[in-house]
């Protein structure tokens, strides 16, 4: 996962402010999964563990420790090894359903449950959604979050807001 820099800037200040046994574990689990990265099957994790539990007593391990943690990771990217409360800002609302609302919303001057409901409409017909749509809430919060100093952010509200 690639972040900007600002968004970068956000996680190290969220880490910061963890406690320190969060970020121990941290530490911990992404020594030991970088480590067991090559380890495939359940005979050489087992021997990767009797290794790593000699050599590191202070932080010993399972293999259905690592296979916990490696699922976690898989799931929630390296930050889910930080625990519930630790989330990184990803969207549920894909770029083009983002595009069909704004245009819908801003350019149609539509209520906001219409503009969703605009996007969700587009996005059936391009056989995008499988199961869920992301609520009119979660297109207010994507609003919320853009930089208006970014290119991207200049380039929304040229498209979006000054045509209005």
């Amino acid at each position: 996962m690639i972040f900007d820099n600002e968004k970068l800037d956000l996680i190290l200040k969220e880490f910061d402010r963890l406690p320190n046994y969060k970020k121990r574990h941290f530490d911990k689990w992404s020594m030991i999964l970088m480590r067991a990265d090559e380890c495939r099957g359940t005979n050489a994790l087992n021997d990767f563990v009797k290794k790593w539990n000699v050599l590191y007593p202070d932080k010993k391990t399972s293999v259905s420790s690592i296979y916990r943690n490696r699922k976690i990771v898989k799931e929630k990217t390296r930050m889910g090894l930080l625990g519930k409360k630790f989330k990184v800002n990803r969207s549920t609302v894909k770029e083009m359903w983002f595009e069909d609302y704004s245009y819908s919303r801003f350019i149609n001057k539509q209520t906001a449950e219409q503009a969703r409901n605009y996007a969700l409409n587009k996005a059936i017909a391009r056989k995008e959604v499988f199961s869920r749509f992301p609520s009119k809430d979660a297109f207010r919060r994507k609003i919320r979050r853009i930089n208006f100093d970014s290119p991207e952010g200049k380039m929304w509200m040229d498209k979006y807001i000054k045509n209005v």
